[in-house]
């Protein structure tokens, strides 16, 4: 029986895409090094290191480098944390797994120090890949565990099979079907939430590789029958025929099974109807005392049935060869010896009184036989049954097991549930009162008339919040995106909320730099303590940490009559679009909640006109992935689209933008808090 060849899709058809794109950005990007800041190059080197991935993995790790270098003399975290994850991809590529598991690793402590968990997720599975490649499968399962435990945090339905994926790859590797299927059953269980038909057509295509490979074609079959549906409906030609491939070697080898058992099965029942035979024709010739014996034997199984024909057979068969040599010899002595026919017939009387001795004496054989036979089938048929009574009872006693961990189980489960709706309440009340605190339609429309929001949660609640307040005939407005999402960062966003209604209450300023610097000193003085705090780690080593929360923000600062705009940002940019061309004002590099008595926020004086159109937003939108090779949306993309858009009324540019990320996204799921704010002078 051949074995099954199993075809495992990679990422090449993905990649194939990006190549013939990839040189004319290339060229692009290579042309932006020439003019762009500092700041910026770190961005540049990374999408360049990306591009290179499949055609020069050379020139992608020298531009992962100089990523690296660049964002940390810029001090950007994020794009050194892409720097290193590029790296690791590259090592991993040329089977260079210890310093790609570096790689990883460095990324994975930025992501968390900035509490970033899908960051953290992502590198776990990295790592353990590498370890699965290095052949310390242990190690590589510990840390597929530990992405579990992150996504499973999260309510990531898809990063939990992901993770499941992995583990089930590596049970496959290492020849442990049976607990492969199991993990990779678990993993379409949350496919199957997000309804990710193109997921689980790959783990049905594993699934049903595993079952081909210990032989159980019939299962093999159902389960990639299953795969080749799920990937037609998801369009994916190159999955459809891996898959069908697979379909034709199982169906193959399961047609050869069958066909071999039947010409055996058929050899061996006409070899033993052909032993039966011969026997009972040979045992019809013996004394008429051996039908006693066959009356006995017709009650057994067909093997000792032929075993003890055979047994009987052999033996009248010796008896009748030597009642015949002495009749023989009795003709002869008669024939020559007629004188002695008185003593031949004594003779002749006492060998034939010797031979019923002898019968006797057989026959005594025989019984004893026969009865040790029956003894000895009555001793292992009473064995047998002690046996299956002792099964019987541990099976009743299983039985109970089950049954008691099942009412276990579902009481585990209800109060599951009830936990589930408590938690699931006090998030729905958590939104209620975030969209309390931030400002109502009605009163932005009263301030900005011509103004739209776009405002998209990642999960429930949001760790992004669009601010606006009048304030000595200053109308401010702000985007911010504060540390986090979903529950961590609503939190955020209403101490953020807060300190700026404070600091706009308490103070006379209306300047955005000035603001910007008091939240930060207040955020500072709220979330944190005077000193740095000690604590001990798992493995008692002492570890200095503070707490880093805060925001990224644009705030501006419009005074309606004279047309004068004050601009101030952390990290977020002011976009301005005028006659046609977009002028970007860009935020300083710093972070809400992590400056120094020092720091200075810069405050851009801008003069404007009617119907210039003005930006503020967080970094949601463009850093969202999606389309057909799941890439970042990035913000050259979303300056064209704002240039296109920005003269259709508010109504119509918040509408398309939220159509475009809708279309972005498609079955992937959304990454971070999304937030436009928009403005016509």
């Amino acid at each position: 029986m051949k074995k099954i060849l199993f075809f495992l899709l990679i990422a090449g058809c993905s990649l194939l895409a990006l190549n013939i794109s990839g040189q004319s950005s290339v060229e692009q990007l290579e042309a932006q090094l020439n003019t762009a800041p500092e700041s910026d190059k770190a961005n540049i080197y990374n999408q360049l290191a990306q591009l290179y991935f499949n055609t020069d993995l050379n020139k992608s790790l020298e531009s992962a480098n100089s990523a690296l270098s660049s964002a940390k003399t810029s001090q950007n975290v994020s794009d050194e944390a892409t720097a290193h994850i590029n790296l690791g991809l590259a090592n991993s590529k040329l089977a260079q797994y210890e310093e790609a598991i570096t790689n990883f690793q460095a990324s994975l402590a930025i992501h968390e120090t900035h509490s970033s968990e899908t960051g953290i997720g992502y590198n776990y599975i990295q790592i353990g890949l590498c370890y699965g490649q290095l052949k310390k499968s242990a190690t590589a399962m510990s840390y597929f565990d530990k992405a579990f435990l992150v996504y499973d945090g999260l309510n990531d339905s898809k990063g939990m099979s992901h993770a499941l994926v992995s583990v089930g790859e590596e049970h496959f590797t290492n020849g442990d079907y049976k607990k492969a299927i199991a993990v990779y059953k678990k993993a379409i269980t949350y496919d199957e939430k997000t309804n990710d038909k193109l997921a689980m057509a790959h783990t049905y295509n594993m699934i049903g590789s595993s079952y081909s490979n210990f032989g159980n074609y019939e299962l093999a079959k159902s389960t990639l029958v299953k795969a080749l549906a799920l990937a037609q409906e998801s369009n994916q030609s190159v999955l459809t025929n891996n898959i069908q491939r697979n379909l034709d070697v199982v169906e193959g080898n399961l047609r050869s099974y069958q066909e071999s058992k039947s010409e055996f099965q058929k050899t061996e029942e006409a070899k033993k109807e052909e032993k039966i035979q011969d026997l009972e024709v040979r045992s019809s010739q013996l004394e008429e005392k051996t039908s006693d014996f066959l009356s006995k034997i017709a009650t057994l199984d067909e093997e000792n049935k032929i075993i003890a024909l055979l047994a009987k057979v052999n033996e009248d068969a010796l008896k009748q060869e030597k009642m015949l040599k002495e009749q023989k010899a009795q003709e002869l002595e008669l024939q020559k010896k007629e004188s002695l026919i008185k003593e031949a017939a004594s003779r002749a009387e006492i060998e034939k009184k010797n031979a019923i001795t002898i019968g006797l004496i057989f026959g005594l054989i025989f019984l004893a036989a026969i009865a040790f036979l029956i003894l000895n089938r009555y001793q292992q048929k009473r064995k047998a049954n002690l046996q299956l009574a002792r099964q019987n009872q541990e099976i009743t006693e299983q039985k109970e097991e089950i049954s008691s961990q099942k009412e276990r189980l579902e009481e585990q489960k209800s109060q599951l549930e009830r936990t589930n709706r408590q938690i699931t309440d006090s998030i729905d009340y958590a939104k209620r009162i975030q969209n309390a605190l931030l400002s109502s339609r009605i009163k932005i429309s009263t301030l900005l008339p011509e103004s739209f929001i776009l405002f998209r949660p990642k999960a429930v609640v949001s760790g992004d919040f669009y601010w606006i307040k009048e304030k000595n005939g200053s109308i401010l407005f702000a985007a911010a995106d504060c540390t986090g999402h979903g529950i961590p960062g609503a939190f955020m966003s209403i101490v953020s909320n807060n300190v700026l209604n404070d600091i706009t209450a308490q103070q006379a300023t209306t300047n955005p730099g000035e603001i910007l610097k008091m939240a930060s000193d207040q955020i500072i003085e709220r979330l944190q303590d005077k000193e740095a705090q000690v604590v001990e780690s798992s493995d008692g080593t002492k570890i200095e940490w503070e707490v880093k929360d805060g925001m990224d923000i644009a705030l501006c600062s419009l005074k309606k009559d004279s047309l004068q705009l004050q601009y101030a940002g952390a990290h977020n940019p002011l976009y301005l679009i005028r006659d046609g061309e977009l002028t970007e004002y860009r935020g300083d590099r710093l972070f809400i909640g992590n400056t120094t008595e020092s720091t200075v926020f810069k405050t851009h004086d801008i003069s404007l006109k009617k119907g210039d159109m003005l930006y503020v937003f967080s970094d949601g939108f463009a850093d969202q992935r999606g389309g057909p090779e799941n890439k970042k949306f990035y913000y050259q993309p979303f300056q064209d689209m704002l240039l296109e858009i920005h003269k259709k009324s508010m109504e119509e540019q918040q509408t398309h933008l939220d159509k475009v990320l809708a279309d972005w996204m498609g079955n992937h799921e959304q990454i971070d808090d999304v937030i436009i704010f928009g403005v016509r002078i």
